[in-house]
């Protein structure tokens, strides 16, 4: 995930995090327009939101690898945590490749798209803080709610560092016979075109993106599509 950062940053995108009190994108899809047209994205800090909490205390710190902070990164002079970098990385990687949005089919399939970049190792990983997350705050005990609601009224999971069994990941099969997707062709040519994944991808305006969005996805989700996201790298959720 550092060396995603790194490169993102080494191609000339920008990261920097927001005002908690101050959002500058409205609209969730202001911050992949911002991020196509601009290379640049001001990131919901850590700090100030991490799941279903308002506040890091010592004692999350002390639990989460995420919460760490990556050596020899700073932005605009502040420490960012590995939460902090996942979140920028995964919103360029995951979901504004393909202009996916952050609903329950949105989120699933910016995790489809981030997945074929990192080894089987580091997708386990990936599958509880997008996956296991996703699935728990649309389909879980708050589901039907938070399927339709605002972020203000959205209830997060609550933040764990652990991992899914491997066969809700790899489909049943062993992880050290599943092929580290960075040596495959497909996962040769989505890394390069995610190294220049943004810059290479069309630009569009914000109803573009929208329209776009909404040719391919199922009925059920065209409804929604104008409707308030969540799970962003500007909203106080977990993680992307």
């Amino acid at each position: 995930m550092a060396d995603q950062l790194k490169d993102l940053q080494e191609r000339g995108y920008t990261f920097s995090f927001m005002d908690p009190e101050d959002n500058p994108y409205p609209h969730v899809w202001q911050a992949i327009q911002d991020l196509r047209d601009n290379k640049k994205m001001q990131v919901y800090p850590t700090s100030a939101g991490f799941g279903s909490g308002d506040r890091l205390t010592p004692e999350m710190i002390a639990d989460n690898p995420l919460l760490e902070t990556v050596p020899g990164v700073q932005w605009r002079g502040k420490d960012v945590t590995y939460n902090d970098a996942f979140r920028a990385v995964h919103d360029a990687l995951g979901h504004a490749k393909e202009g996916v949005g952050f609903r329950a089919n949105g989120e699933n399939h910016a995790y489809l798209q981030h997945l074929p970049t990192f080894s089987p190792a580091a997708q386990r990983a990936l599958a509880s803080e997008t996956l296991g997350q996703n699935s728990w705050l649309n389909f879980g005990p708050h589901g039907k709610t938070n399927r339709t609601a605002s972020v203000e009224d959205t209830v997060f999971a609550d933040q764990k560092a652990g991992l899914l069994p491997d066969d809700l990941i790899f489909g049943g099969q062993a992880a050290e016979f599943m092929p580290d997707p960075r040596t495959t062709a497909y996962g040769k040519r989505e890394m390069v075109k995610r190294g220049g994944a943004l810059g290479a991808a069309r630009t569009w305006d914000l109803e573009g993106m929208k329209a776009a969005l909404a040719e391919r996805a199922p009925k059920a989700l065209r409804r929604r599509l104008t409707g308030s996201c969540r799970r962003s790298a500007t909203t106080p959720s977990g993680t992307g």
